[in-house]
């Protein structure tokens, strides 16, 4: 698999949380697309392919996520290569664990999901790779799309056009789909990725991909308030003066990934 690495601006600005993600995306020696919604983003990274993508009027009242979702797969059904969330920093290679139909991204190590004492009721996320004209990956777009225009909203949870299909769709194939044992494609579950954040750990060496989990940090990934993140989750015990890096931007100079917030 070569690629490309695709990226998806649903709305809004590309903001520098976000450029940073896609110059990440660099490692992967592939092109890179970044498709929009909206109008065409500014300040895009050199040699990015930036390409518009048209929303269905069957997603126009979708959160950003679930929009997301079905066009992601329909862009992977169409081109192949990788879907990766903007939320993301890339730290190695990756298009190369494709080796079947399909390869998914672990958020969670496999034994969370599959004990007795099962902790997770869907393992997956939504950064995947893909051969072109996946079976696969058509059949989720399809269930996405059915579930978006027939599910009634009280069945529409958070992640049900994603996670949770991939949940349904992945276990009954896994003959077809590659699944990299967790962290290589998120790096840290999304319980402590603060400590990344927070500047008190360092991705693990078999980490490809990190994932960020923007929705359940915002403090953190768009702002880089340790003091605000701290307020919220006041159980937590940590010293600013210990690690004063955690003040002001988003962990500067990020020593795992080179990357500057």
């Amino acid at each position: 698999m070569s690629g490309p690495v695709h990226f998806i601006l649903t709305a809004g600005e590309l903001r520098p949380q976000y450029a940073r993600g896609i110059e990440s995306a660099r490692v992967h020696g592939a092109p890179i697309v970044l498709w929009h919604v909206a109008d065409a983003p500014e300040h895009v990274p050199d040699g990015v392919e930036v390409q518009p993508l048209r929303l269905p009027g069957w997603l126009a009242d979708e959160a950003p996520a679930h929009i997301a979702d079905p066009l992601l797969l329909q862009v992977l059904y169409e081109h192949g290569g990788m879907f990766l969330g903007l939320d993301t920093i890339s730290l190695a290679p990756a298009l190369d664990l494709l080796t079947r139909e399909l390869c998914v991204s672990l958020d969670v190590p496999w034994a969370d999901y599959v004990s007795q004492e099962r902790r997770i009721d869907h393992p997956f996320s939504m950064h995947l790779i893909a051969e072109p004209c996946s079976g696969l990956v058509l059949r989720l777009y399809q269930e996405a799309r059915h579930r978006i225009e027939h599910w009634p909203s009280s069945r529409k949870a958070w992640g049900y056009t994603g996670p949770a299909i991939l949940t349904d769709v992945v276990t009954a194939n896994l003959d077809r789909v590659d699944v990299p044992p967790f962290p290589t494609l998120c790096g840290f579950e999304g319980s402590y990725v603060w400590q990344w954040y927070l500047g008190l750990a360092d991705p693990p060496p078999e980490a490809r991909v990190l994932h960020l989990f923007s929705s359940a940090y915002p403090e953190l990934f768009w702002e880089g308030r340790a003091d605000l993140f701290l307020e919220k989750h006041p159980d937590f015990e940590y010293d600013l003066d210990r690690w004063p890096w955690c003040r002001g931007a988003l962990v500067e100079g990020r020593r795992a990934t080179g990357v500057s917030a």
